[in-house]
C-alpha cells in the first residue's frame, strides 16, 4: 500500500592482558580474589605464584571497597565488616617484550594496608608489619590509612622480575580491624607512561597528544598514516607532563602513533595507538555524559559503552571529578577510567561546579583544550579586567556538519552567566561566524530541570536560576538557529519541548547517583532518574538523541528534523499493531506495559518553534488503516490535528463552513470545538475527509468534549456590574471525526494515547501523549 497523503499540524576485560607499555594491569580489569577468612593457601606463600590454581576464587573488576556509598569501587565487598579482615587478589597479565618496559610504577589507593608481589616476590608494602617476603597473616591488622591519597610507587628495582609472556601480580589488602566498615583498594601497574596518552583539541588537520611520566623524560610523538609511523615531533626539555601538537594532518584520516622520550636508562615508549582526525563535513556520532567522576561501577560501565560505540567525539557536561577536581582524585575518577577511549577519541568537557570547589587551576592544568578567541575578538568592556580571555573556560569546535559552543556556566552560585557580557559577546560572534548546518550548545548548568536544581536561585533574585539562564540564552538561540542545548548538573536524563525551535536535554548521572523528581518544569517531556549517557547522531537533515542505560539499552530517544526529504510519498507497512481496548490501569490514562509496536519506514515531521511531533508510521492490514505518532513532544496548551484523505470519500479543500462555529460547554452540544476553530485552514492538492484531534494521554476513546489542561479560553458571564471573566478548558475534543457539517464520529475507531513505550510511569502533573496509535 502506497500511503501518499498525510498531514500533521501541531502546535573486557580479559583475565590475562597483553601489554607493551602504559597499563600492564589497568584499572577496572578482572581479578581473581579470595575473602581472607583464612590463609589463602597452604603453604601460605603458594597463592603468590603464577602456577597457583585459583579456579575456585571469585572474579570481579578492580577496585574493591565497602562503605563509600556512591563513591564505592566497582566491586563492593558487602560481607567484609565483621566477616573477614583481608582480601587476597591475583591478576595475570602478559608482557610481549620486557625490554620495552624501562619504567615500572604501581599506582595504588588504599584503606588501610597492603602487600604486593610480582611473580612471587614482594615489591611494595604499606601499613603492615614484617620483613620483606615474609608471610603476613590473613588476620593481621593494618595501620589506619584513609583512601583518597593515591601513591605512585616506583618499582624500578623490581623491573627485571617481569617475564616474557605471562606474569602474575598478587596483592593482599587488609583492613585496620575486623569490624571496620571502611575498606578500599584501587591499583594499576604501569609501564613507561603513568597517564595517557590522550588526544585532545583534535580538529580536521591537527591534534594535541598529552601524557605523563613518573620521572622526567624528553617528549617524542612518532606518528604516521600506517603502523610503520615515519613522522616525529619532539621536545628535548625533560619533564613529567608532556603535550605535543601534530599539524598538517588530513581530515577524516586514521593515524597511528606512540609517545615516549629519553631518560636515564634509555628511551621508553607507549603502545602504538590510533586516532582519526575530525571530518570537515558529513554525518557525526557523539556521546554525551555528565556528572561522572565517582570512580564507581556505574562510571566504568558507561566508559565501556563509550568504547563500544566508538563516537567521533565525547562531550562531558561538567563535574568530571567528585567531590572536587584535585590531583588526588583525577586518575582513578577520570583519566584511568576513560584511558582507552581518550587514546583514540577526543574529549571536549565543560566545567561543572564540583570542578571548581578547589579553584579551577587543577582542571585547567589537567587538560589541553581549545581556547576562546577573545584576545582577537576584543572584550566587550576592555577597560575591565577579565581573566577568561583566551582561556579554556569556554570555547568551540567543529565536527562534521556540527558546530558546538562550549559555555562556562557551572552554576549561578559560582558564576552568573547572565552577567558575563564578554562570554555572551564571544558566543554571539561564534554562532554568527559558523557555517555549519547544525549548531549545539554545551553547558553544565541546565536551562530546564525537574529536579531540585531546576528551581534553585543563587543570584540574588526570586526567579529560579534556570529562568534567568533561559531569559539570557533563548534570544541568542532564536537569533542564531541553535538546534540543541546539552547540559548536566541534574543527575538524570530529561528532555524538553522546543523553545525557539531548540530542544534542551539533560544527561547527568554518568557516574553520580541519580536525583529524584522534584517539580515538573514547564515543557518537560520525560524525566528519568537513572544513570545514563546519550548517543547523538547527525546525518543530513536529521539529528537523533538516544538515552542509554548502563547496559547500553536505549530507554528514551527523540529526533529533530530540519526539513522534509525531497519526496511526497511513503509506503505503508503490512502489519496489525496492537491498539488496546482495555481500560487504563495506572491512574493517569495509560495501560501499564503497553508498547508502540508500529513497523515500517518512519515519516519525519519538522521540528517546530515549541513542539516536535517526532515521527509517524503508517501500517495497514485487510480491514484497517493504522497511523502511529512516536516521540511527540507537545505542551499542555497544545493539540495535534491529523488529516487523512481517502480515495473513496469526498474530501474538502477548506475547513471554512464546517461545524457550528461555536464554543459550547454543554455536554449535549456538538463538541469537537477544536475543529470548529480551524476555519481559516485550507488545503492544496489534498482533500481530507477525516480529521483526528489528538495529544492527551487520558483520552483513549471518542470524546467530543475532551479538553487539554493548559488549552483554555477566556469566558465572560453575567451582566454589568456582575460580570465574571475566567479561563476555562477549551473543549477541543479527542478522537477521529468526519469532515462533514457536524464532525460526525468515524465508527469503529480505536485510539490509544500514552506517555512511554513500554508504558512504565507517568508524571501526575502532565498529560501529554508521547505515543499515539489510531486505528
Amino acid at each position: 500500500m502506497l500511503f501518499k497523503r498525510l498531514m500533521l499540524c501541531g502546535l573486557l576485560s580479559l583475565l590475562a592482558i597483553t601489554a607493551r607499555g602504559e597499563s600492564l594491569v589497568p584499572y577496572f580489569s578482572d581479578w581473581k580474589y579470595f575473602e581472607g577468612r583464612s590463609e589463602a593457601s597452604i603453604p601460605t606463600t603458594a597463592w603468590r605464584g603464577l602456577d597457583f590454581d585459583d579456579i575456585d576464587w571469585k572474579s570481579a573488576p578492580s577496585g574493591f571497597s565497602i562503605g563509600y556509598g556512591g563513591y564505592d569501587a566497582p566491586t563492593r565487598l558487602w560481607g567484609m565488616p565483621g566477616g573477614f579482615p583481608s582480601v587476597f587478589m591475583r591478576k595475570r597479565f602478559t608482557v610481549e617484550d620486557t625490554e620495552q618496559i624501562k619504567a615500572l610504577v604501581l599506582r595504588v589507593d588504599y584503606d588501610d594496608g597492603f602487600v604486593a608481589y610480582l611473580n612471587g616476590t614482594e615489591i611494595a608494602r604499606r601499613g603492615l608489619a614484617g620483613e620483606a617476603n615474609q608471610p603476613v597473616p590473613f588476620n593481621a591488622p593494618a595501620a589506619v590509612h584513609p583512601r583518597g591519597n593515591p601513591e605512585l610507587i616506583d618499582l624500578e628495582p623490581y623491573r627485571l622480575l617481569l617475564e616474557q609472556g605471562e606474569n602474575i601480580l598478587a596483592i593482599q589488602a587488609h583492613n585496620s580491624n575486623l569490624n571496620d566498615s571502611w575498606f578500599a583498594f584501587y591499583v594499576e601497574l604501569l609501564g613507561n607512561i603513568v597517564r595517557g596518552p590522550s588526544i585532545q583539541s583534535t580538529t580536521s588537520t591537527s591534534t594535541k597528544i598529552a601524557w605523563r611520566t613518573h620521572a622526567p623524560t624528553t617528549s617524542v610523538v612518532e606518528y604516521g598514516p600506517t603502523p610503520e609511523l615515519g613522522l616525529m615531533v619532539e621536545n628535548d626539555t625533560p619533564k613529567t607532563d608532556h603535550a605535543l601538537q601534530l599539524t598538517g594532518l588530513k581530515p577524516g584520516e586514521t593515524y597511528h602513533y606512540r609517545v615516549g622520550g629519553a631518560a636515564e636508562g634509555g628511551a621508553r615508549y607507549s603502545q602504538t595507538a590510533t586516532f582519526k582526525t575530525l571530518k570537515t563535513s558529513g554525518a557525526v556520532k557523539l556521546m554525551l555524559l555528565g556528572d561522572t567522576g565517582r570512580g564507581n561501577l556505574i562510571q566504568n560501565q558507561i566508559a565501556t559503552l563509550l568504547r563500544r560505540d566508538d563516537p567521533d567525539a565525547v562531550i562531558i557536561a561538567g563535574d568530571l571529578v567528585y567531590p572536587d577536581f584535585v590531583p588526588n582524585y583525577e586518575d582513578f575518577r577520570h583519566f584511568s577510567v576513560y584511558k582507552e577511549q581518550m587514546k583514540s577519541v577526543p574529549f571536549f568537557p565543560t566545567i561543572g561546579n564540583h570542578d571548581l570547589y578547589q579553584g579551577d587551576s587543577h582542571y585547567i592544568s589537567a587538560f589541553h583544550l581549545p581556547t576562546n578567541n577573545l584576545p582577537t575578538l576584543g572584550l566587550k568592556h576592555p577597560e575591565m579586567p577579565y581573566r577568561f580571555s583566551g582561556t579554556e573556560h569556554f570555547y568551540s569546535f567543529d565536527v562534521g556538519d556540527v558546530h558546538i559552543s562550549v559555555l562556562y556556566n557551572p552554576w549561578y552560585a559560582h558564576h552568573n552567566f547572565s552577567k558575563d557580557t564578554n562570554q555572551l559577546h564571544w558566543l554571539t560572534n561564534d554562532l554568527a561566524q559558523t557555517s555549519k548546518p547544525w549548531k549545539m550548545l554545551l553547558t553544565h548548568f541546565p536551562v530546564a530541570s525537574s529536579s531540585g536544581h531546576g528551581w534553585s536561585s543563587y543570584d540574588g533574585n526570586p526567579l529560579p536560576d534556570t529562568h534567568d539562564f533561559g531569559n539570557t540564552i533563548y534570544p541568542i538561540v532564536a537569533k542564531y538557529d541553535v538546534d540543541l542545548m546539552m547540559a548536566g548538573h541534574s543527575h538524570a536524563f530529561e528532555k524538553f519541548s522546543p523553545v525557539a525551535n531548540c530542544i534542551s536535554v539533560v544527561s547527568g548521572a554518568g557516574g553520580a547517583s541519580p536525583y529524584s523528581f522534584y517539580r515538573l518544569f514547564p515543557g518537560a517531556q520525560q524525566f528519568w532518574p537513572k544513570n545514563n549517557a546519550a548517543r547523538i547522531t547527525v546525518e543530513g537533515e536529521q539529528l537523533k538523541v538516544e538515552a542509554l542505560d548502563t547496559e547500553g539499552e536505549v530507554f528514551d530517544w527523540f529526533v529533530i528534523n530540519r526539513k522534509m526529504p525531497d519526496r511526497d510519498s511513503w509506503f505503508a507497512a503490512w502489519h496489525t499493531p496492537v491498539v488496546e481496548t482495555t481500560p487504563a490501569d495506572d491512574g493517569h490514562g495509560n495501560i501499564t506495559g503497553q508498547v508502540f509496536d508500529f513497523v515500517g519506514e518512519p515519516i519525519p515531521t519538522i521540528n517546530g518553534a515549541s513542539a516536535n511531533l517526532g515521527q509517524v508510521r503508517v501500517n495497514n492490514d485487510a480491514t484497517h488503516l493504522y497511523v502511529g505518532i512516536e516521540q511527540a513532544m507537545i505542551r499542555s496548551n497544545q493539540n495535534i490535528f491529523l488529516f487523512i484523505e481517502t480515495p473513496n470519500r469526498q474530501g474538502v479543500t477548506t475547513m471554512n463552513g464546517l461545524g457550528n462555529g461555536l464554543v459550547q460547554f454543554d455536554n449535549t452540544s456538538e463538541g469537537v470545538d477544536g475543529l470548529d476553530f480551524l476555519q481559516n485552514l485550507s488545503f492544496t492538492n489534498f482533500k481530507p475527509s477525516v480529521a483526528a484531534s489528538l495529544g492527551d494521554e487520558r483520552a483513549d476513546a471518542q470524546s467530543r468534549h475532551a479538553a487539554r489542561p493548559g488549552f483554555t479560553v477566556r469566558v465572560t458571564n453575567g451582566t454589568p456590574p456582575n460580570v465574571v471573566t475566567q479561563n476555562v478548558p477549551f473543549p477541543l475534543g479527542q478522537g477521529v471525526f468526519r469532515l462533514d457539517q457536524r464532525f460526525s464520529d468515524v465508527p469503529g475507531v480505536r485510539l490509544q494515547q500514552f506517555n512511554r513505550s513500554p508504558q512504565q510511569f507517568s508524571q501526575p502533573q502532565e498529560t501529554d501523549a508521547g505515543f499515539i496509535e489510531v486505528a
